[in-house]
């Protein structure tokens, strides 16, 4: 069986690739607007679809991660299971049809890139098999989108018996060693602030490898190989078959790396070797640059956002000359509070002269939350807003920085302890 498998992605990823090599985007704040130029009136229709589902909605993919339901592309009935209607979509970006039932929280997303010709979707047939849909384009863009997924697919057979084990162990209370299922039991009658603290710590460990039992860590360390491999195939086909929806995984895979850095290096490799001089003033590139920018050894990148007296205030001024930590979270982000209250007492002991701390606050739609936050939590230092952010931003997201007296980037979301430590050695006479 799984010999088989690997020819097949073999003969896959071996397939003749399409595109054309243009120059680098030069500007690489440039927002991830639509371009009027290539936007046009594309027919959108899907049949075979569950009665479930009542209407499908088409949003812009790349900002489909925030859920920015009050300004989707198009929205349209679904009517005996079949939905038909025209958008005015950019042909350069990628799309998502979200099917929903509503007031469920249940939906599935569908991944398309818009032609003229019009793009043509089958199913799903049930709301318990989002699998079954089926993308029909046959432009080749949709025709990577439906490869790529394909890869995932095929290797589904070889993580069935590892998830199966892995769920094994969780019922059985074997998967996690003593002092994590104590946190975990402890977690279910605790406070909200406790239940943040608690699922901080037990992410700690699981980025260690220390939250497992010895059984659970094996099967752990399967899933890992596993993850390992088909992420190398599909930067493989990536690689091989240049093209714009090939081009968003990349941002894709960046975006979701999160805390292991293997594979943000990995994908990113992949686009300074391979697409940094593709597709030029593809706003995909702003984006990518955004999530890779701002990591230890770098310069920050600099920004201007009004204070809470509405004065402009630019990063770099703040900053200068001293050693900062700062601090970007948002009136809803429960763990960001937790660890920016944790910076205050750090900020009583060393501010001055040589130290400061700038809180970066990326709020939706207007002040008010962020006013409220700031009243009830005491921070002590400048704080900035950044309302209904631009990527560059966005991609900073619950992350504290901090920062040589020239703007070099030292460390990332350093522990308290850590911060203090690093404060002492750098601020001694």
């Amino acid at each position: 069986m799984k010999q088989t498998l690997f020819i097949l992605l073999a003969a896959l990823l071996l397939a003749s690739c399409n595109g054309k090599a243009g120059e680098a985007l030069q500007d690489s704040d440039a927002m991830p607007v639509v371009r009027e130029q290539y936007v046009a009136e594309c027919r959108l229709s899907g049949s075979g679809i569950t009665n479930e589902y009542e209407e499908v909605t088409v949003f812009r993919a790349d900002q489909l991660r925030f859920m920015n339901k009050e300004q989707p592309a198009a929205t349209f009935p679904v009517k005996d299971g079949s939905f038909d209607g025209t958008a005015m979509l950019d042909t350069t970006l990628v799309y998502q049809l979200v099917f929903s039932v509503p007031g469920s929280g249940m939906a599935m997303v569908r991944c398309f890139v818009p032609t003229t010709a019009g793009v043509s979707f089958k199913g799903p047939d049930s709301i318990m098999d989002p699998e079954s849909a089926e993308l029909l384009s046959n432009t080749p863009e949709n025709e990577h989108l439906n490869e790529y997924e394909g890869i995932l697919k095929q290797l589904t057979p070889l993580a069935d018996p590892i998830y199966e084990e892995y769920d094994r162990l969780a019922s059985e209370n074997a998967l996690f060693n003593d002092e994590v299922n104590a946190m975990l039991e402890e977690a279910n009658s605790a406070s909200r602030e406790r239940m943040m603290e608690i699922y901080q710590e037990f992410n700690k460990l699981q980025n260690l490898d220390e939250s497992y039992s010895e059984e659970g860590l094996r099967v752990k360390r399967k899933l890992d190989a596993f993850f390992a491999m088909s992420d190398s195939l599909c930067r493989v086909y990536v690689s091989s078959h240049p093209s714009i929806s090939n081009f968003y995984r990349i941002y894709t895979n960046i975006q979701n790396a999160g805390d292991n850095p293997a594979k943000m290096q990995s994908w990113t490799d992949l686009y300074d070797n391979s697409y940094a001089s593709l597709f030029q003033e593809h706003p995909y590139h702003s984006l990518i640059l955004s999530l890779t920018n701002n990591r230890v050894g770098d310069h920050i990148r600099d920004f201007t956002l009004p204070d809470s007296k509405g004065e402009q205030r630019k990063l770099s001024d703040l900053t200068a000359g001293k050693f900062a930590v700062v601090d970007f979270w948002a009136s809803w982000c429960g763990s960001c509070r937790i660890r920016s209250k944790a910076l205050i007492p750090i900020y009583e002991q060393y501010a001055g002269d040589d130290f400061t701390v700038v809180g970066v606050a990326l709020e939706y739609k207007n002040d008010a939350a962020w006013r409220k936050a700031l009243s009830r939590d005491g921070y002590p230092w400048t704080n900035l807003i950044a309302i209904d952010a631009p990527p560059t931003l966005m991609a900073n997201h619950a992350k504290a920085f901090v920062l040589d007296r020239d703007g070099t980037i030292l460390a990332i979301d350093p522990s308290v302890e850590e911060l203090d430590s690093l404060l002492q050695e750098k601020l001694k006479p």
